[in-house]
């Protein structure tokens, strides 16, 4: 009983002791807890704790060092602790000058709150190697956690969990890092002070695979500002909700800054998916989501700079960035666009997002300063899903946007039939339309005819023998290319059986044969491509594609192997695939061969071009002679291709006869179905109406 007591008696005055002074003996320990109460802090809501929390944050600082070189495998893990109550800080912020690895803990928002006095943020930092912030809720200050170091800060996670942002002026989170790449944000609130013209989130440089989520952000000039620097594979979402309380207008939910530098680690992969962006108290002259760099001139940093008017330079780009099953409410009548870009090179992707309220006038709008947007064959334009924004227009640059999943390339085996649906669409204007064996050749490839996916000899196989080698038509002789206009590859590919290549780059050019098979396709040639992997059946493969500036155009469509001058194809080699029918178009939407539609013809003769003509011809009225309809190519580059039907009817009366060409005769009442092979046209039907 005796030894018992004489525990039980160290053990209280252990505890009784200061945490800092039982740290002080023996070596360090694995986890350290600086419980603010220890270091003299009252936590009443009346007393000033200033000095109290600037002692144990003094003790976290300086146990916070982890070994050289380790950065984040630290073997001193140091927290701030906060019990219950209401903390008062009227200090100029607690401020770390080294390699800091700390985590600030409390109870819970609700039951820990730390009252910020003065307008300074509560915590600065230099080089913070990672940091953990959760349980509390922080009332006023410019904001809670600013880190000022402006170069590499890979290491540990910054996580901020479980935390109120309330009543800050300038910033409640924010770095200035050009790569700080993992950032985890979850179960937060953010509200800036009346007035302020402040932002919640502000983080750049080469954000990779963080995550701001389940957080409410009710009152901010800029809910979250990305960038620059914005690296790959971040995520805003899921289940974020963007209000505006109406004590600071809201100007944009989300802020993304271009990367300065070019496309890479321009947003490649980073998604914005499943939030809600409310209309409580929008303003309707203002986007959602703005794409604009920073005002340099209009604060000192990240975290106080607000957005340039100016347009930017050639090179800044925003690449890549997936905007995915969001709620977007509009409020009252919205008079700028969801997206609003004063930045050219902007290429996202809008994939199933939901609309409520009053329509955007634009999915995307760019300044009005911004007439031609620069053709890139990285970030051509950005994909829509054709049921996006309720009828809304999808840009205000024509073509920019095209509405099409990307995704849905592939539309089905070639001996299969459409896979898309066809409609009576009268923008339709094909450009080409021609089987694989006719198509030009471009280098040292050799071409024999070979079977298409419907069994006739119409297929091109070709055996390359450099990687200059490939097919090329060009599509702009007889027809003008629309610039802006959203347009279509639609084309047949399959494996060689022997020594079969890989994958072919599908190729929009603008330049002429010759100099495409001198050397390498430059950037500025390049208008559009798109890589194709090669199955061992035949595919169909549809693209979307848009042509920009068509001036002086001399565009062609290319299918070459892949790399303009890579090791894809060695010089001498035996690299083969196969390509059978090839068509590129204009239209709303992908058009199948036999495009649907109706052609009334009255009394006279006619001739029709397969690829243009639509697939019913119908002969009305009485025929007072007898009238002959022809079958042509209209032009070198548009050719019948195998599968193309007609259906020709004569319900009027009369005893004339139609004649079509030599394959059949219809009387009044009569009907037929022509089909071309490949080689010639054919009746495979004919009956009575």
């Amino acid at each position: 009983m005796k030894n018992r007591l004489i525990l039980y008696a160290l053990t209280v005055a252990c505890a009784l002791i200061p945490c800092r002074q039982v740290f002080a003996q023996g070596a360090p320990q694995a986890s350290l807890v600086a419980n603010v109460r220890d270091f003299g802090a009252m936590g009443d809501g009346k007393t000033d704790d200033t000095a109290a929390l600037e002692k144990a944050w003094a003790f976290v600082r300086d146990t916070h060092k982890p070994l050289h070189r380790e950065k984040f495998y630290s073997t001193v893990n140091a927290t701030l602790y906060f019990p219950p109550g209401v903390y008062r800080y009227a200090g100029n912020g607690l401020s770390g000058d080294g390699s800091h690895c700390f985590q600030v803990k409390g109870d819970g928002v609700n039951s820990v709150r730390i009252e910020i006095e003065k307008d300074v943020y509560f915590i600065t930092c230099v080089y913070v190697t990672s940091t953990n912030v959760e349980g509390i809720s922080f009332n006023g200050g410019k904001g809670v956690f600013r880190c000022t170091w402006k170069g590499n800060m890979v290491g540990g996670k910054h996580i901020f969990h479980d935390c109120n942002f309330v009543d800050y002026s300038e910033c409640a989170i924010g770095n200035n890092a050009n790569d700080a790449p993992y950032l985890t944000v979850y179960d937060c609130i953010f509200h800036c002070r009346n007035g302020a013209d402040a932002i919640g989130i502000a983080w750049g440089g080469d954000i990779a695979d963080g995550q701001i989520t389940r957080c409410d952000f009710e009152q901010d000039a800029y809910h979250v500002k990305l960038g620059d620097h914005l690296g790959d594979c971040f995520q805003v979402g899921p289940r974020n909700s963007f209000i505006s309380y109406g004590g600071t207008k809201t100007k944009a939910d989300i802020w993304i800054v271009p990367n300065l530098d070019g496309p890479v680690n321009s947003g490649q992969g980073s998604i914005i998916a499943e939030n809600k962006f409310g209309n409580e108290n929008v303003d309707p002259s203002k986007p959602r989501i703005l794409i604009a760099a920073e005002d340099q001139a209009s604060g000192a940093d990240r975290l106080s700079r607000k957005p340039s008017e100016e347009i930017c330079r050639k090179n800044e780009s925003v690449t890549g960035i997936k905007l995915r099953d969001n709620l977007f409410a509009g409020g009252g009548a919205p008079r700028r666009g969801l997206v609003y870009s004063l930045v050219p090179n902007t290429a996202l992707i809008f994939d199933h997002n939901q609309f409520a309220g009053s329509r955007y006038p634009y999915l995307i709008e760019f300044d009005s300063r911004i007439q031609r947007l620069p053709d890139n064959a990285r970030a051509n334009h950005t994909y829509v899903y054709s049921q996006e924004n309720d009828g809304g227009q999808l840009c205000n640059l024509p073509g920019y946007a095209i509405a099409l999943d990307p995704y849905s390339e592939f539309a089905g085996a070639g001996e299969a039939p459409d896979a898309w649906p066809q409609s009576d669409d009268p923008s339709y204007v094909p450009f080409v339309s021609i089987m694989g064996k006719d198509m030009s050749v471009i280098g040292k490839a050799s071409v024999s005819p070979t079977s298409d996916p419907r069994g006739n000899m119409t297929a091109a196989s070709v055996t390359l023998n450099d990687a200059l080698s490939g097919l090329d038509i060009r599509f702009d002789n007889d027809q003008s290319v629309v610039e802006g206009r959203v347009a279509f590859i639609d084309v047949e590919l399959v494996a060689s059986k022997v020594n079969p290549l890989d994958h072919v780059n599908v190729v929009v050019l603008n330049d002429n044969a010759a100099k495409m098979s001198a050397g390498r396709i430059t950037d500025e040639q390049r208008v559009f491509s798109r890589e194709v992997k090669l199955q061992t059946y035949w595919q169909r493969v549809t693209i979307p594609f848009v042509i920009r500036d068509a001036r002086d155009g001399d565009f062609h469509l290319a299918i070459r192997p892949l790399g303009w001058d890579s090791s894809e194809v060695v010089k001498g080699s035996k690299d083969s695939f196969e390509c059978g029918n090839v068509r590129v178009y204009h239209a709303k939407s992908p058009v199948g061969l036999n495009h649907e539609g109706i052609k009334i013809v009255n009394d006279r003769d006619m001739t029709l071009s397969p690829g243009i003509d639509p697939e019913q011809i119908i002969y009305d009225g009485n025929l007072t002679a007898e009238r002959t309809v022809k079958f042509c190519a209209p032009c070198a580059s548009i050719r019948p291709l195998p599968g193309v039907k007609f259906l020709i009817s004569r319900p009027a009366a009369g005893d004339a006869l139609l004649r079509i060409e030599r394959l059949a005769t219809l009387a009044a009442g009569e009907w037929c179905e022509i089909a071309y092979t490949g080689e010639r046209y054919l009746v495979i039907a004919k009956g009575k109406l």
